[in-house]
């Protein structure tokens, strides 16, 4: 568990004494791996996911805000 770093092609773990990746193939005795980098990959697919929650959430809430604002002219013409 502890004796696995991630590859620097793919970021799939793999072992330290590795020297190919099993699931890319790269070469990893030509690159010292660098054990330090723990980023999480950002995929874009969740990045594009995240953007249409909040363009979602936007539109629903202009939409809501413009009915209501529409009886709200409503109400004001009937006066």
């Amino acid at each position: 568990m502890f004796n696995k770093i991630r590859c620097p092609y793919c970021r799939e773990k793999v072992y330290k004494d590795a020297t190919v990746c099993p699931y890319c193939n790269h070469d990893l005795a030509k690159n010292p791996i660098d054990e330090t980098d723990n980023r999480l990959p950002c995929h874009p697919l969740l990045i594009a996911g995240a953007l249409g929650l909040v363009a979602g959430g936007i539109t629903a809430l202009v939409w809501a805000i413009l009915k209501e604002r529409r009886h709200w002219e409503d109400d004001f013409m009937i006066e």
